[in-house]
């Protein structure tokens, strides 16, 4: 746990590379470059005294190689593929979820009792309703709660009260401690949360209640195993609820006076409701440096918020939204870029941990820079926010949107000619009571040919062009006019030779 205070204690650089290379994927590589355990805990300071005593409890050395359990990185509670974690070049073991969400809970206690916020005595199962509240699964929860016509304050509380009662053989007196359970859930209002992170209504820090089911369901299969343990009641729940939403307050009031110490504790709990902390049991080298790999494919979200209802302008405007550690090592490089060549980054953004802008002039940087391909930052300031979104507007190229509209005004002009010139008296088949129209004079089979070839050649060329799922995805709009472009020009070629208004022979 002591690691896992102080990153940059013992990380020398954290190097990220993001590869937006499809619709929903990108792709992810991170280097974590680490000091040698050894110089660290060498190291005259009160930070590096208190590791070296923490590693000293876990033994010495054998043979130069120290086991450890390993903080290795942050990674968001969505769909992630493709995970592989390397240390000192050996695959590592991952501990499991549930594991590592109990050394989160217990450090999330430890900043408490730093910050002088952590009441005694603490209610019974404190750790273990923290641990799955960290751990909490959100996907049955989910169903319910996308079929709600809006995302508004009532309507999640009403999910809310849907899902406890869908789940009522697990919670023992749902129904009457729910009132009670609800009115302490909302000391954590809305307003408490954006202080410290982006609002998500399946959070389990920020909406405790959805937690209940699972916490019993696990504290009920533990003592299935140990008879010795027991199952949790309804009063411990009210019990648990007041504690930390009391603590929480309390903590949130001193952060708003500059408490730092309660503002760390307040944004670690959370910020562990829509992120985990990777662990990995492994044997690294005690006098030498190593290296941290990690490689994963993430999903992509066009918004910062996960869930809810998302604005319109947000579903038209294709920005890719990029959340990143940016303080986990003395100095942090990232580097965003598109792999798709008919693709680019339309000008990026640098957003903090909730999606807002901040002071640039607060924040000074090593290097920025930025072209349509791909996006470099770097920085070693000890003021630098924790994590940060890079908000990554995406184009299709000049020269690819050019041709685009290009060939949708030449279809439709097209479309014009042969209206315009194999036309020639339509009037006759509005009223039967005219002479059928006798064979176009004004335009031919030849000059149909000669409108018709370039144009089709042309749009069906670009209709078949062979893309990334990314860029087919941005140009989806302007792809789909010009398909109902082309099939127009040829019915309208078809109904003038049928109508014998363009002469054939």
């Amino acid at each position: 746990m002591t690691m896992l205070e102080d990153l940059p204690l013992w990380r020398l650089r954290a190097i990220e590379r993001a590869v937006l290379s499809g619709t929903f994927w990108s792709e992810r590589e991170r280097e974590i470059h680490v000091h040698p355990i050894k110089s660290v805990m060498e190291r005259d300071t009160p930070e590096a005294k208190e590791f070296k005593g923490a590693l000293t409890r876990l033994g010495t050395p054998t043979d130069g190689i120290i086991e450890l359990i390993l903080p290795i990185t942050e990674l968001p509670i969505i769909p992630i593929l493709d995970l592989s974690i390397t240390v000192a070049e050996k695959e590592v073991y991952r501990i499991s979820r549930d594991e590592s969400a109990r050394i989160q809970a217990s450090y999330v206690l430890k900043l408490a009792e730093d910050a002088g916020r952590l009441e005694k005595p603490e209610p019974r199962y404190l750790l273990d309703f923290l641990t799955f509240m960290f751990y909490f699964p959100s996907h049955p929860y989910e169903e319910i709660f996308t079929q709600l016509p809006l995302s508004s304050g009532s309507w999640i509380k009403a999910s809310q009260r849907a899902y406890l009662r869908s789940v009522r053989g697990l919670v023992p007196g749902v129904d009457e401690c729910y009132s009670a359970w609800r009115g302490i859930a909302d000391r954590i209002d809305d307003d408490m949360v954006k202080r410290y992170a982006l609002k998500d209504p399946v959070s389990g820090p920020q909406c405790p209640l959805i937690t209940i089911p699972y916490f019993f369901q696990e504290m009920r299969a533990r003592a299935a195993c140990d008879s010795r343990l027991e199952v949790p009641e309804a009063a411990d729940i009210t019990k648990l609820l007041d504690y930390v939403t009391r603590v929480l307050v309390a903590a949130d009031s001193a952060a708003q006076l500059g408490d730092h110490a309660a503002r760390r504790f307040v944004s670690t709990y959370f910020t562990y409701g829509d992120r985990w902390m990777v662990f990995a049991r492994c044997k690294v080298p005690y006098g030498d440096s190593f290296i941290i790999k990690v490689k994963e494919k993430r999903a992509i979200y066009f918004s910062p918020h996960r869930h809810g209802r998302h604005k319109l302008r947000e579903v038209l405007r294709k920005e890719a939204y990029q959340l990143l550690a940016f303080h986990d090592a003395e100095t942090n490089h990232i580097n965003i870029r598109v792999s798709d060549t008919a693709v680019r980054m339309n000008h990026p953004k640098v957003l903090d941990g909730r999606a807002k802008k901040f002071d640039r002039q607060k924040f000074k940087l090593d290097q920025e820079k930025t072209t349509f391909e791909f996006h470099i930052r770097e920085d070693s300031h000890r003021e630098r926010p924790d994590r940060i979104f890079i908000k990554c507007p995406l184009r299709l190229t000049r020269l690819h949107s050019s041709m685009l509209w290009l060939t949708m005004a030449i279809t439709g002009f097209a479309i014009a000619l042969l209206v315009n010139r194999g036309g020639a008296d339509l009037s006759a088949l509005i009223d039967p009571s005219k002479a059928y129209p006798a064979r176009g004079e004004n335009l031919t089979a030849k000059d149909a040919t000669l409108i018709l070839v370039p144009v089709a050649f042309a749009a069906s060329l670009l209709l078949a062009r062979d893309t990334s799922t990314l860029s087919s995805w941005l140009r989806q709009i302007r792809q789909s006019i010009l398909t109902v472009a082309l099939f127009a020009l040829l019915v309208t070629a078809f109904v003038l030779i049928a109508i014998h208004h363009i002469k054939v022979g």
